[in-house]
């Protein structure tokens, strides 16, 4: 999915049979990377979930794709997993919502699941918040609110991912003040935008 995915980054839709068949790599592409965000400890892992995270940057770059992320009739039903404890489980998002919401939703359980002392990478959170910036943006440029998405689960994953960095254990490594800041603006970015792209505000 992701070598077929960056091959196709810069192709028109007709030559990889029209955005049907671009829409399905995508949910591929968001049900792929919320597994690898499960556990990115091994650094072939993390460097496949950084590159699941370029790509998505990509198609938010593609005059062809970046609609694809919107459109409601692409995410509803899409599989995510998520780890708990010892044990993956699937999900699946709610219909209609568009890819939009998968990629919230995988990057909310990439912020709180890989928050482990002696694996911390903050290469990884830094793209994966600049990821997250990226895309509440685009969803503000167009104006929907997403009523099914289940905001609280961003919310918690920001201010979870906060207080773990806000330990000093933690806060005096490499890259980590960086991260710190990262998630403050975004915050802040949710507190300003909230009229515009939270269904309840």
């Amino acid at each position: 999915t992701l070598a077929a995915l960056a091959a196709h980054s810069d192709a028109s839709p007709a030559s990889i049979g029209g955005g049907v068949a671009r829409g399905a790599l995508l949910r591929h592409l968001f049900s792929v990377a919320s597994l690898l965000a499960c556990d990115a400890r091994d650094e072939l892992l993390t460097a496949q979930l950084r590159l699941a995270l370029l790509i998505i940057e990509r198609v938010l770059e593609g005059h062809a794709s970046a609609p694809l992320l919107l459109s409601v009739d692409l995410g509803g039903g899409l599989p995510l997993w998520n780890f708990s404890s010892v044990h993956l489980y699937e999900t699946t998002l709610a219909s209609p919502q568009p890819l939009l919401a998968g990629a919230y939703t995988f990057l909310s359980y990439l912020l709180t699941q890989n928050l482990r002392r002696a694996t911390f990478h903050p290469p990884l959170y830094l793209q994966a918040l600049t990821l997250l910036h990226r895309l509440l943006v685009a969803q503000q440029r167009a104006g929907q609110t997403l009523p099914l998405l289940r905001w609280p689960l961003v919310w918690d994953a920001l201010f979870i991912t906060a207080d773990f960095i806000a330990q000093d254990d933690v806060f005096s490594g490499r890259g980590v003040p960086e991260v710190g800041l990262r998630v403050l603006e975004l915050i802040n970015v949710l507190v300003t935008l909230g009229d515009q792209i939270l269904p309840n505000a």
